[in-house]
């Protein structure tokens, strides 16, 4: 069929006349890809092919909600279409008004135009002087030249000569509504022959995976069910801090039914009738797992440094879990031992398809962690050493200490608020200057002013609320601020401070450099003895 005007596409995607099938993915482009979109828009430069099905038999859209009228359904431009609804500031027929109001806020696109030479960056708000900053979607929700021209002129407070600088590139975004897009439309092909085109159709939109393939075959298979049962969990789990990709799920799945890592290595007939048994296992896992990591201090999936260790805890739990001899606390130090020692980086999924067909065909749990026990458990000193290393968010290290001073209960040194505390108000979303936040204990800026070396080190960080590190603490050193707050000798002692150190900060004595090289080896020892504990490591 002939290209499409961008502006028509987009009037379609909002009637409803373009919908999503069951088998398509949430959105999932970053705000610098919509960017990037916006800006070959601009240049002219070509957007890529999109692809439509129409198939009169097909009613399964992603949303749940047919469509008033019989929709096209796009297999390939998910994407783009709604990045370019959102630079229209229209909303897709898919998506619902909670989730618009979402993405409006976090992807609004901003043409900063600079007023001598004319040049348009796209991005966020710029406040740089001589540059004038439009919301994209204003620009393009304009109906008419007259429209423009008032928008603009209030834009520049009625300076003609400002106006004339600026009208050339709003024109130009302006043109975006008659950009030609190429349209191609499928008839009557059957769902099967969809997955398989959505699997080689890969243009300019995002490349797919192989395991969003297989999610695409089970929608085909078992209509209706990816969108009732899988998606809703997926986005519960989102909500609540674990936003888990859905490929995960589908391999600890196959990990623990058959012995698979690989998605081309799993059969179609288990898609067709087994999965759906399956799933009901590996849902009850992953809850299970979930609320055992909470419990354990892993609030959120972004403390962990390796992500892709939760493929086989899963796995593990749901094989294992309902046998008597399973302890979740030893398949727990297996994970962090995993975690420790990056067992999955290099070639992680080579390396999974060989624990798959371990955890697949032990016999017993302690058959299972002994197959997957390929590498010398760490020792204390190895654990010690960890905290002399420097501090850096989302390392095995800021992990551990995180889960240490939550086992410890440490609470805030002047809200008295324990670390759990802070992270479950970050969870029911008022967490705001209670939440968590990582403290130096010598701040940092302190340090290199008077030329103190190491203040960077993990065992120079603890965890206080953002209330007590920022707006009480600030960059003063611990022998000034502990005793202007008041903060005693016990509270710091929770956090692993040695207490002839914390006996001095409460004195307000200062630390030599020496002093302060002493604390953080003190420190370091202390939590790496503690380390070994947690992690049923043997000490000499």
């Amino acid at each position: 069929m002939p290209d499409e005007k961008l502006s028509e596409i987009v009037n379609r995607a909002v009637s409803g006349e373009y919908d999503l099938p069951e088998l398509q993915r949430n959105f999932v482009w970053r705000r610098d890809q919509v960017v990037k979109l916006c800006d070959s828009l601009f240049r002219d430069y070509p957007i890529g092919t999109l692809l439509a099905w129409d198939h009169p038999g097909y009613r399964q859209p992603r949303s749940g909600e047919e469509s008033r009228r019989k929709p096209f359904w796009i297999v390939d431009g998910q994407q783009r279409i709604t990045s370019a609804c959102l630079l229209f500031g229209r909303k897709p027929y898919w998506s619902g008004p909670d989730e618009w109001a979402i993405l409006q806020r976090k992807m609004r696109v901003y043409a900063n135009i600079n007023e001598e030479n004319q040049e348009v960056n796209f991005g966020s708000e710029s406040r740089a002087s001589g540059s004038v900053s439009i919301p994209v979607d204003e620009i393009l929700t304009k109906r008419d030249d007259g429209e423009v021209v008032g928008y603009l002129l209030s834009v520049v407070g009625g300076n003609s000569e400002r106006f004339r600088k600026l009208i050339g590139p709003v024109n130009r975004i302006r043109n975006f509504h008659s950009t030609l897009v190429p349209m191609v439309r499928m008839d009557a092909k059957e769902p099967e022959d969809v997955a398989e085109i959505f699997d080689r159709f890969n243009t300019a939109g995002t490349r797919l995976k192989e395991t969003d393939i297989r999610l695409a075959l089970i929608a085909v298979f078992n209509p209706g069910w990816v969108r009732d049962k899988i998606h809703p969990f997926l986005e519960d789990l989102d909500e609540s801090g674990w936003p888990i990709p859905p490929g995960y799920l589908l391999q600890a799945m196959t990990i623990s039914s058959l012995g698979k890592a690989r998605m081309r290595d799993v059969p179609d007939s288990f898609w067709q009738s087994q999965v759906q048994t399956a799933w009901e296992s590996m849902h009850n896992s992953v809850t299970e797992v979930v609320l055992h990591l909470w419990d354990k201090g892993v609030p959120t999936i972004d403390l962990l440094p390796s992500t892709y260790t939760l493929i086989p805890l899963f796995a593990i739990h749901s094989r294992f879990s309902l046998r008597p001899d399973y302890s979740f606390q030893r398949v727990y130090q297996w994970f962090l031992t995993a975690n420790l020692q990056s067992r999955y980086s290099g070639a992680p999924l080579e390396i999974l398809t060989v624990d798959a067909q371990a955890v697949y065909e032990a016999t017993s749990l302690d058959d299972c962690l002994e197959r997957l026990q390929n590498k010398p458990a760490p020792t204390v000193d190895d654990l010690t050493n960890l905290f002399k290393e420097e501090f850096r968010k989302g390392t095995f290290p800021a992990l551990l200490l995180h889960l240490l001073l939550w086992e410890r209960s440490a609470k805030d040194w002047l809200l008295g608020i324990s670390i759990k505390g802070q992270s479950q108000a970050r969870r029911s979303g008022r967490g705001g200057v209670y939440q968590s936040h990582w403290h130096h204990i010598l701040p940092k800026s302190w340090a290199r002013n008077n030329k103190y070396e190491g203040a960077n080190a993990v065992a120079n960080v603890t965890l206080i609320t953002e209330s007590t590190n920022v707006r009480k603490l600030a960059a003063r050193p611990p022998w000034d601020y502990v005793p202007r707050n008041n903060i005693g000798q016990p509270v710091m002692e929770e956090h692993f401070i040695p207490g002839p150190v914390a006996h001095e900060f409460v004195a307000g004595h200062a630390l030599t450099k020496q002093d302060f090289d002493s604390f953080v080896d003190a420190r370091a020892n202390l939590l790496g003895a503690a380390a070994a504990k947690y992690m049923g490591i043997q000490q000499p």
